[in-house]
């Protein structure tokens, strides 16, 4: 009897899939062997900084994100998440290298913690896994 087990955990920047599987036999009789693979596409090393900008009677508050695209892909969608809700689109006219910016306006919201995290759109149209989440708190 082949006997298979997938099970997904979640690590930091991204998600990692151990796959343990049995030869034959019993699988109480048998040692799992696992093997980890890092998730296709995902960004990595998500970064956010608060930004206040001053327009006209309003203090705008701005999130600075940065963060490097996956080395396995050339993604040039992202979609930014916002308190583990879809927040924004970002498209770019072309794969980016090395660290990409991007801002992402919140209105005025001082003093407010956000939890961001972002995903890249993979070259097969599905989404990869997210990046890490970054919390950071907008200034007063």
């Amino acid at each position: 009897m082949l006997v298979w087990w997938v099970a997904a955990s979640a690590v930091a920047g991204g998600l990692a899939v151990p796959a343990v599987a049995w030869a034959s036999g019993p699988a109480a009789e048998r040692a799992p062997a696992v093997v980890q693979k890092a998730a296709q596409g995902a960004p990595d090393a998500l970064t956010a900084t608060a930004v206040v900008r001053a327009d006209g009677q309003w203090n705008l508050d701005t999130l600075r994100l940065t963060w490097r695209p996956a080395q396995d892909t050339e993604p040039t969608e992202y979609q930014v998440w916002l308190n583990g809700a879809f927040a924004q689109r970002v498209l770019f006219g072309a794969p980016t290298s090395g660290q990409t910016v991007h801002y992402v306006n919140v209105g005025e919201s001082p003093d407010t913690e956000f939890a961001v995290k972002i995903r890249a759109k993979l070259p097969s149209g599905a989404w990869s896994a997210f990046s890490n989440e970054y919390t950071i708190t907008t200034p007063r």
